[in-house]
């Protein structure tokens, strides 16, 4: 994969997603609008329940800028009309359900390298914090031994009430995020959630940061 123009400021979220499909990582189906009936048609080509979140914004939560379980055209309709009044443009989403919420990362550290980064997403990643740094090239080996480790690992480890679920999926995205970091002028990229269900994972959100005095 050639290296892309990463300069100007951390990436949105629909610019970081398409770059974690062209190296493989799947992603949710979406469409950045701009305007409430290009959000409606938008949302009829994906299927519903989508999300409504506002474009180009890292914090979209704190502000107002999600709307999730978007069921209707009128929800749609409704939720797209105010977070266009945040000012930025709209991202209209597929609703993506699993049994687990991840954080999923790389970045450079200045005495290890290229590290990658594994812990709780979603709305855990701030309450608990414990999240799993590993230096890269790093190996499913290595991994597990990380996540016996931590609190919340036997979630990965383990069946979920009664239900395996493919940590080799999640390893194979953590190793193509510290492949991209290593090749590319690239600071920092995280997935979070990514979220796992009992046949794969889906990239849900997404924020790269571009490395300072990147062209």
């Amino acid at each position: 994969l050639d290296a892309p123009d990463v300069g100007g400021g951390p990436w949105t979220e629909h610019a970081a997603k398409r770059l974690l499909r062209e190296i493989g990582i799947p992603v949710t189906r979406e469409e950045e609008v701009r305007e409430v009936e290009e959000a409606v048609e938008a949302a009829q080509r994906i299927g519903f329940p989508v999300v409504a979140k506002a474009a180009g914004i890292a914090h979209k939560t704190e502000v107002g800028g999600v709307r999730l379980g978007l069921a209707t055209e009128q929800a749609v309709r409704e939720a797209a009309a105010e977070v266009l009044r945040l000012g930025a443009g709209l991202l209209v989403s597929e609703e993506v359900r699993g049994r687990l919420e991840l954080l999923v990362g790389a970045f450079r550290d200045a005495q290890f390298g290229v590290c990658g980064l594994l812990g709780l997403g979603g709305i855990w990643t701030e309450a608990l914090g414990q999240a799993v740094v590993l230096p890269g090239p790093g190996s499913e080996d290595v991994v597990r031994r990380a996540l016996e480790d931590a609190p919340w690992g036997r979630l990965l480890l383990e069946d979920v009430r009664g239900v395996p679920l493919p940590l080799g999926r999640v390893t194979d995205v953590l190793f193509r995020l510290i492949d991209l970091v290593e090749g590319m002028p690239v600071e920092a990229i995280e997935i979070n959630p990514l979220v796992v269900r009992e046949d794969g994972v889906v990239a849900v959100d997404a924020l790269l940061v571009p490395r300072e005095g990147a062209r």
